[in-house]
């Protein structure tokens, strides 16, 4: 799991030509390929993909979260759908409208506190 979120191809290949299951998860069943698509891993989720790892996890969702068009690409050259819904009902698609929603929320308010001096500006150290 640790070599999917870090991007280890060489690790999970490895695993892989050992035998090693590509749908291994951990207790919150949590999938190598989940891992991978968050974190944009676009090699390590294609061999996954070619060693029979499941489409059904929902894992074109946790790609939209980690925002790698390469990754969602690679999903769907493997038939995954971004309308396919997660157990909220809530589709890919619709997630990255309420994803992109929550940042620019954010970076607004961030830039309101920082009118204000609540927030320093980007690339200012404080000294100690």
């Amino acid at each position: 799991m640790n070599a999917a979120t870090q991007g280890k191809l060489n690790v999970i290949d490895k695993y892989l030509a050992d035998g090693g299951d590509p749908n291994v998860h951990d207790e919150l069943k949590r999938t190598a390929l989940h891992r991978a698509s968050l974190e944009g891993h676009a090699t390590v989720v294609q061999s996954l993909l070619e060693k029979g790892a499941d489409l059904g996890s929902r894992a074109i969702h946790w790609a939209c979260r980690g925002g790698s068009l390469e990754v969602v690409k690679a999903l769907k050259s493997h038939g995954d759908d971004l309308n396919v819904r997660d157990k909220e009902g809530v589709t890919a698609v619709q997630q990255v409208k309420e994803w992109q929603f929550d940042i620019m929320e954010t970076l607004q308010s961030m830039e309101k506190l920082r009118e204000v001096g609540l927030v320093l500006p980007e690339n200012t150290t404080t000294k100690e």
